[in-house]
């Protein structure tokens, strides 16, 4: 309880500077937003979001998402990552979603539509599949010992054997409280939009940095051989948790993959190119909250350099 109420302060106190922040920065933003992309990223969408959805707060009530993505319209010429030539200049943003949620499909696609928005959706296809999130799964399995989540727990051992302890009863309350994901078929149907790119998210949301390059390539291969068959795949990878170390990148890079979205700070490793994302979510909820995030991105990109 007291590990709960702090958390409630830290993130009012976040909150609040992230609204001053932006309060601020509207005003100086033009040149310092015309000399950067952006990259922004949704998970689910829905009035209605299940608890894992709101325990890990990566969801936007519908409304909310339409204003959200207003503000992205109104200050950025969004470019669409499934053109034959696509080209990243300054001042541009990228729209994507991880994971498939089923309200990417239901909730947030007429909207991307009415806007004319081009949007990449990164997809774990086991889960796609119908297998457990193995976020949710080390999240569930926190709130029913009562400690706090430890994403390092999103790995295949601690998931194989979690799963073993579980009893029926225990499966149908994971399967309650994560998702709703797409299925095969609406992935299908959603990826039929010319608005909407496929992406790699690993064929499970495994933490990259908790795994060798061995597993990781072999991941990367399960997940891309049924996401190539989608017309509009294209060959971005974004890693879950937006974690990766320099090892997990070297292998990331080794399986193919020059464009990653991950981590903090946008960087070259090797070959590849690792892109940062923005937050979306309940939190953003004015737009003063929406430029104190991107405040706070570029002010984390100039204490790097």
């Amino acid at each position: 309880m007291i590990r709960l109420k702090s958390s409630t302060i830290r993130t009012r106190l976040v909150s609040i500077a992230r609204f001053l922040l932006g309060c601020f920065f509207v005003v100086a933003r033009k040149p310092l937003i015309e000399k950067t992309v952006f990259a922004f990223v949704f998970h689910e969408v829905s009035n209605n979001p299940r608890k894992h959805a709101r325990d890990t707060n990566t969801y936007s009530n519908v409304e909310l998402f339409r204003s959200q993505v207003h503000w992205i319209k109104s200050e950025f010429e969004v470019t669409n990552l499934g053109d034959e030539q696509v080209r990243l200049a300054p001042g541009s943003a990228i729209v994507s979603f991880d994971d498939g949620y089923l309200g990417v499909l239901s909730d947030a696609l007429p909207i991307l539509e009415e806007f004319n928005i081009p949007a990449i959706c990164f997809l774990n296809m086991e889960t796609i599949r119908g297998g457990f999130n193995s976020s949710a799964m080390a999240m569930f399995t926190a709130a029913s010992s009562g400690s706090a989540p430890d994403w390092s727990n999103s790995n295949p051992e601690y998931f194989k054997l979690s799963l073993e302890a579980f009893d029926e009863e225990e499966m149908q309350d994971l399967g309650a409280y994560q998702g709703p994901y797409l299925n095969e078929d609406e992935a299908r149907t959603l990826a039929s939009s010319p608005l909407i790119t496929l992406a790699d998210h690993l064929y499970k949301d495994w933490l990259v940095d908790e795994m060798s390059s061995e597993e990781i390539a072999e991941e990367i291969s399960r997940n891309k051989e049924p996401l190539s068959n989608f017309p509009s795949y294209k060959d971005y990878f974004a890693t879950p948790h937006a974690m990766a170390n320099s090892a997990s990148l070297q292998a990331i890079g080794e399986a193919g993959y020059q464009e990653v979205f991950s981590g903090q700070i946008h960087h070259v490793h090797g070959i590849v190119n690792v892109r940062p994302r923005i937050d979306m979510n309940a939190d953003i909820h004015t737009k003063f909250h929406f430029y104190g995030a991107i405040a706070t991105y570029l002010m984390r990109s100039r204490a790097w350099k």
